[in-house]
């Protein structure tokens, strides 16, 4: 894993990937100081289960289903949605600790 540390602090993390969470700010049109992030750092995938995501799926639409019917709309019809570059979607069921 060439330089790749497998645990991170949290600031670590978001430096990991600060290009993405600035262009996500200003779409959003939050006002976003770039410099308070600190040097992009190289890590490695963290496995999320393809039932996690498919769970965590279901609920992001849920809530837009109310919160943002527009966005709803736009998301409703994707069946396997792409998991964010952070993550490698790997085979298995929802985590242990989420609710029935």
């Amino acid at each position: 894993m060439d330089n790749l540390r497998l645990f991170l602090s949290p600031a670590e993390f978001i430096d990991s990937d600060h290009p993405a969470v600035h262009a996500e700010a200003t779409a959003r049109g939050y006002a976003f100081d770039r410099r308070k992030i600190g040097p992009r750092r190289r890590v490695a995938p963290i496995a999320a289960t393809s039932g996690q995501v498919a769970y965590e799926w279901r609920h992001l639409m849920k809530k837009l289903s109310v919160r943002n019917r527009p966005l709803h709309r736009h998301w409703k019809s994707a069946r396997r949605p792409d998991c964010h570059p952070l993550f490698r979607r790997v085979r298995g069921p929802v985590a242990e600790w989420e609710r029935p």
